[in-house]
C-alpha cells in the first residue's frame, strides 16, 4: 500500500482541501497517510480551537515562511518519492532550492505555457521566472525571502504538473472530521435553485498605490506601467456595466470610489449559499492572472465561471463549468473589447447545474484532487 509522508505544511489552509483527500482516501483503505511535521503544524492535527490554532499560526510563521510550499514524499513499491505544493499565486515564481530536489512539483497556479523570455503580463510585457529562496534570519526567529532569476527552471520543466487551488478555508485545524464536515455544509449550497443570472462580487476598483510585485516585470519602468491597467480598474468597469442589466443580476465591489461599504460583504460560511442562485460568477483575472478561489467556490454550489482569458491552467481541462470571454487581466483599458464583453453578458446560455457538479466531483473535489496527486507520483489503484 502506498505511504504518503506529509513533512512541511507552512500555510495550511492553502492545502486543507488536498489534505482532505488524502484522508479520504486513507479512510477506503487505499493509503496510509502519516505527518512528520513540526509541533505548530502538529497542533493543527490535534485541535480545532481557532484562538488557539491562531497563535501557533502566528508562531508557525516565524519559524516556516507561510509562503513556503508543502513538502512531502510517498513510498510507492518501496521507493521514495518526494513532491511539493507549490500554493504562490505568482505564475512566474518558483522555488529555486524544490524545484532541484523533488520528484514532482505541483505547481497550483500554472503557466499555460513557458516562453524563455518570460510569463506573459499582457502581449507587450513578459515577467521574468523568478527563483525564491527561504533562509533562516542569523539571530532572528523569521525567515528571509530571496528573489532571483530561476535558472533551474527549463532543466526541471518535466517535474512541473499543474494543480488547482481549492476554497478559502474548510476550517482552522486539519482534524479529519471537521474538515469533512465543512466540506458536507458546503456541498449544502448545491441544492438552491438558481433564480438569478450572473454575480461580480470584487473588492476594489482602485488600482493599488503599490502595483506589487512590479519587480518581477521586466525592465520596469514608467514605459513599462503605461503599457499595462490594473484588474481592479476593469472591475470597475464591469460591475457598473452589470448594475444595468436587472435583476437577476447582481454587481458588488467592496470599496468604490475610496468609500468601504461592509453591508455588501459576504460572510465565507454563507459565501457558496450565495453564489448558489446565479448561473455564472465573474472573474477576472486579478494578482498576475492567476485563478483564484472564487472558481471552486462556484463549482460545488453547481455555478459556472464566466472569466476574462486565462493564462494558467489546472490539471484537467476545463469543459462546461468555465467560458471565456475577452483579454482583461493587466491589459490597458483601452485595448479591451468592451462592447464584446457586453455582448457576451447578454448572450451567456442557460447553466445545467447536474454538469457542473458531476465535473466538480469528477475532476475538482477533495477525493479527485488527491488521486492526481496519487497517480502523478505513480501510484495505483
Amino acid at each position: 500500500m502506498t505511504k504518503i509522508v506529509i513533512t512541511k505544511i507552512p500555510n495550511w489552509s492553502y492545502h486543507q482541501w488536498f489534505l482532505l483527500g488524502l484522508y479520504m482516501l486513507e479512510e477506503e483503505k487505499k493509503i496510509k497517510l502519516r505527518f512528520k511535521v513540526n509541533f505548530q503544524t502538529r497542533m493543527s492535527l490535534i485541535t480545532n480551537n481557532k484562538y488557539i490554532l491562531y497563535l501557533v499560526k502566528m508562531w508557525q510563521w516565524k519559524v516556516q515562511s507561510w509562503r513556503a510550499p508543502l513538502e512531502g514524499y510517498a513510498l510507492i513499491n518501496g521507493r521514495k518519492k518526494y513532491f511539493c505544493i507549490d500554493r504562490y499565486d505568482d505564475p512566474n515564481v518558483f522555488s529555486s532550492v524544490l524545484l532541484s530536489k523533488v520528484d514532482i512539483y505541483f505547481k497550483m497556479q500554472c503557466p499555460v505555457s513557458f516562453d524563455p523570455e518570460g510569463f506573459d503580463l499582457t502581449d507587450e510585457v513578459k515577467l521574468k521566472w523568478i527563483g525564491i529562496i527561504y533562509r533562516k534570519r542569523k539571530c532572528a526567529l523569521n525567515f528571509q525571502v530571496e528573489s532571483k532569476p530561476c535558472d533551474n527552471l527549463f532543466e526541471n520543466l518535466h517535474k512541473i504538473k499543474p494543480f488547482m487551488i481549492g476554497p478559502r478555508r474548510l476550517t482552522y485545524g486539519n482534524r479529519y472530521k471537521p474538515l469533512k464536515a465543512a466540506y458536507r455544509e458546503y456541498l449544502n449550497s448545491s441544492r438552491i435553485e438558481k433564480s438569478k443570472k450572473l454575480m461580480a462580487y470584487f473588492g476594489s476598483d482602485e488600482s493599488p498605490k503599490e502595483m506589487s510585485p512590479l519587480y518581477n516585470i521586466t525592465d520596469c519602468n514608467e514605459g513599462v506601467l503605461r503599457k499595462i491597467t490594473h484588474p481592479n480598474l476593469k472591475r470597475g468597469i464591469a460591475v457598473s456595466i452589470i448594475r444595468k442589466m436587472g435583476d437577476r443580476y447582481d454587481g458588488r465591489l467592496i470599496t468604490e470610489n475610496g468609500t468601504t461599504y461592509p453591508e455588501l460583504i459576504i460572510p465565507l460560511p454563507k459565501f457558496c449559499d450565495h453564489i448558489a442562485q446565479f448561473e455564472y460568477n465573474l472573474n477576472i483575472s486579478g494578482h498576475i492572472l492567476s485563478i483564484p478561489n472564487r472558481f471552486v467556490e462556484s463549482f460545488m454550489a453547481g455555478t459556472a465561471i464566466l472569466t476574462d482569458k486565462l493564462h494558467v491552467k489546472w490539471y484537467q481541462p476545463f469543459g462546461e463549468e468555465v467560458r471565456e470571454t475577452v483579454e482583461m487581466g493587466y491589459y490597458p483599458n483601452e485595448k479591451v473589447d468592451w462592447k464584446k464583453f457586453e455582448k457576451d453578458l447578454s448572450d451567456l446560455p442557460k447553466v445545467n447545474r447536474e454538469k457542473i457538479l458531476e465535473s466538480f466531483h469528477d475532476k475538482w473535489s477533495p477525493g479527485a484532487a488527491a488521486k492526481y496527486i496519487l497517480t502523478t507520483l505513480g501510484a495505483e489503484f
